[in-house]
């Protein structure tokens, strides 16, 4: 069966993309069929960009394997380890990444073996299938639960503050070094997933800048669905998802990853489209030759403010000469 991977990432309503992503699909002679991995880096732009890179790129190498010795399990969470350890190097060579870490999310499909979700953080796994709501596989390793952030928005009356302690997480890789907790979730061989996908996105897609107690959680599990069958390819759902994220008012960085199972039975329907402001636009390539290969997108923008200058000058210019 045919695996597709599409991915998008965008800086959103920040000033600079921390994230990292890993689409790609491998020939049979691979024992690895296809992975899509988000990263989402924490500790400054800087850092945080260096850490979900590490993390990205430490999953890369699974790919060369052609057979494995011990468990799935245990190999997925091995690089995993191998990430974190990698983090906490880069922070005793350079004390300016003190801090450092990124959550990590990551489907991988194996031949003849069913595919694994790992998960270290807040970032998410979906699983979409066709005329029903998009299924949470993963779960968000928060440092604070609902329980929590509601009774601090009693005492304290404080939103912003409740806010932020909603951001907090109880697991990632590297930050203080503490090994992570990380979740491993199993589902069916590709073949049983024929016709669905599995979505994985940064928190970004889930933050819309008000809701700290998951009130809107239905309304994304049926929008993911939505818009994986209502576009009419991967790269146009990822990209509308972020989009739809951005005017629900997410305050992070948006990155998606969609691994598809076969052809996906897509019906164009009739859904609302928030494009993205050309600015934040950020494409990952989902070929995926190199994780830091980032183009930013031309800023249609600025180019006609640049062009309509460009004439008032010649015009005046004109004038001047005339006169």
């Amino acid at each position: 069966m045919q695996l597709t991977v599409s991915s998008f990432t965008c800086t959103g309503r920040r000033t600079s993309n921390q994230d990292h992503l890993l689409a790609a699909t491998y020939d049979n002679s691979c024992f690895l069929q296809g992975l899509v991995i988000v990263a989402d880096g924490m500790g400054g732009a800087a850092s945080g960009h260096t850490a979900s890179r590490i993390a990205a790129e430490a999953f890369g190498t699974i790919s060369t394997l052609s057979e494995i010795s011990n468990s799935i399990p245990d190999l997925i969470k091995q690089y995993a380890l191998d990430a974190h350890q990698a983090i906490m190097e880069a922070i005793e060579k350079n004390p300016a990444f003190t801090g450092m870490g990124t959550t990590l999310v990551a489907a991988l499909a194996f031949q003849n073996a069913p595919i694994f979700i790992l998960n270290a953080g807040d970032s998410r796994a979906y699983l979409v299938k066709n005329g029903a709501d998009a299924q949470l596989i993963t779960k968000d390793h928060k440092a604070f639960t609902t329980e929590d952030l509601r009774k601090m928005l009693d005492e304290k009356g404080d939103f912003a503050l409740a806010r932020a302690y909603s951001k907090a997480i109880s697991s990632c890789l590297g930050a203080d070094g503490s090994e992570p907790l990380l979740d491993i979730f199993e589902l069916g061989e590709v073949e049983d997933l024929a016709g669905s996908a599995i979505l994985v996105c940064s928190d970004g897609l889930v933050d819309n800048g008000h809701d700290i107690f998951g009130e809107n959680e239905e309304l994304l599990a049926r929008t993911i669905t939505e818009y994986v069958f209502g576009m009419k390819s991967g790269e146009e759902c990822c990209r509308n998802l972020a989009g739809f994220a951005y005017n629900e008012g997410s305050t992070d960085n948006i990155s998606l990853c969609l691994m598809e199972f076969g052809d996906l039975l897509r019906e164009k329907k009739n859904i609302d489209i928030f494009p993205l402001p050309t600015e934040t636009a950020i494409q990952l390539d989902a070929s995926y030759p190199d994780c830091q290969s980032i183009k930013k997108l031309p800023n249609t923008s600025l180019a006609l403010l640049c062009a309509g200058t460009a004439v008032i000058a010649i015009l005046l210019l004109l004038f001047l000469w005339w006169d």
